[in-house]
C-alpha cells in the first residue's frame, strides 16, 4: 500500500437535506490528502442537490438520478471508486475529525487486514450524544454472533470489493451486514477502539422506523451462509448454530420494536435449534425482553436514552 494511499468514500443520498451538508464536510474537512469522494443522490426533491453542487468541485463524481434504493447507490459509487481504501458514509452520518488518518495507520500497521473498523457513537437528531458502539470482533465471532460492525466507522480494502463483490441489492435493511458477514469470512478485521463516526437517531433512520424489518434479513444471511460455506472459508459453519444464533438476533430486533411475542419466538426456536445460546437466552434475553414488555417501548426508551446521555461524554464534531 503508499504510503498516503487513496481514500474513495461513497455517500448515497436521497432527502435529507438537513443533515447532509455535515456529512459531507465531515468527509471533505478530514485531515488527509488523498480522498476520492462520491455522492450518489436518488433525485432528491428537498435541496439536497443544491448542496451537492457547493461542494461539486471537491468532488470526483455526483449524479443526481433515480436508483433502486440505497444498495443501489452505494453499488454505483463503489463500482467508481479508485482507491486502495473504501467505505461509505449514510447522508445522515458523519466521520470525526482524525477518522480517516487513523484508519489509514491502522491497515499500515496490519497489512494482512481486509477490514478496519472503530466505534461509533449514537447521536439524536440535533447532536445529543447516545451510546457509543463496543464492537470488538472477528472470523468465527462474527458468524456466531451477528453483531453487526458500526457501519460508518468501517473501511475495507479494494481487494476486499474485488474478492466478495458489492452490496446485495435484495436486502434492504441488513445490506451492510450481509456484506461484513462476507468480508470478514474471507479477510482478517481489526477493530479499533477510537470513536470514528457518528450514527444520527431520528424518525426517518431505518433503524428507528422500521427495525423490525432487520430480522428476517438476518435469519436470511444465516441460509446464504449455510447454502455455501466455501464462500466463507474463515467460518466453521454449523447450520443449526448458525441459525441458532440468526433468531437471537432477530429476537433482539424484534423486542427492540415492542414486538414482544414475536421475540418470543424467536428466542424459543434459537433454544430449539441449539444449547449454543441457551445461556445467553436465559441470563440476558428473555430479563431484557421482559422488562421491555413491563416498562413498554417507549417508557423503556426514554429511561435507557436517560441513562447513556447520563454516562457518555459529548463527541468533537466537525467545525
Amino acid at each position: 500500500m503508499p504510503e498516503q494511499p487513496l481514500v474513495s468514500v461513497v455517500t448515497p443520498s436521497f432527502n435529507q437535506a438537513p443533515f447532509l451538508e455535515e456529512t459531507m464536510r465531515s468527509v471533505l474537512d478530514q485531515d488527509y490528502p488523498r480522498i476520492e469522494y462520491i455522492v450518489v443522490d436518488g433525485g432528491s426533491t428537498d435541496g439536497s442537490v443544491d448542496i451537492i453542487r457547493r461542494y461539486a468541485d471537491r468532488l470526483a463524481y455526483w449524479v443526481s438520478e433515480k436508483d433502486r434504493g440505497q444498495a443501489d447507490a452505494i453499488n454505483k459509487g463503489w463500482s467508481r471508486v479508485t482507491g486502495d481504501i473504501v467505505a461509505f458514509l449514510n447522508s445522515d452520518d458523519y466521520y470525526l475529525p482524525g477518522a480517516i488518518p487513523r484508519v489509514v495507520e491502522a491497515f499500515r500497521q496490519r497489512p494482512d487486514a481486509g477490514v478496519v473498523y472503530g466505534q461509533a457513537q449514537w447521536v439524536s437528531e440535533t447532536g445529543v450524544p447516545e451510546q457509543v458502539s463496543r464492537v470488538y470482533v472477528d472470523g468465527q465471532e462474527m458468524l456466531d454472533t451477528f453483531p453487526g460492525l458500526p457501519q460508518p466507522a468501517t473501511f475495507v480494502r479494494r481487494a476486499v470489493l474485488e474478492k466478495v463483490g458489492l452490496l446485495d441489492p435484495s436486502f434492504h435493511f441488513a445490506l451492510d451486514g450481509e456484506f461484513f458477514v462476507r468480508a470478514v469470512g474471507n479477510f482478517p478485521a481489526v477493530p479499533l477502539p477510537d470513536v470514528l463516526a457518528c450514527m444520527r437517531l431520528h424518525g426517518a433512520a431505518k433503524s428507528v422506523s422500521a427495525g423490525l424489518g432487520f430480522a428476517p434479513e438476518v435469519l436470511r444471511i444465516a441460509e446464504k451462509v449455510i447454502a455455501d460455506p466455501a464462500r466463507y472459508p474463515r467460518y466453521r459453519v454449523v447450520p443449526d448454530d448458525v441459525r441458532a444464533g440468526a433468531h437471537v438476533v432477530s429476537a433482539k430486533f424484534t423486542y427492540m420494536g415492542g414486538h414482544f411475542r414475536e421475540a418470543l419466538g424467536h428466542l424459543r426456536k434459537s433454544a430449539a435449534l441449539s444449547p449454543k445460546y441457551r445461556g445467553q437466552i436465559l441470563r440476558h434475553e428473555l430479563p431484557r425482553l421482559l422488562v421491555r414488555g413491563l416498562l413498554g417501548k417507549d417508557a423503556y426508551a426514554r429511561t435507557s436514552a436517560g441513562f447513556r446521555r447520563s454516562a457518555t461524554p459529548p463527541v468533537e464534531r466537525q467545525g
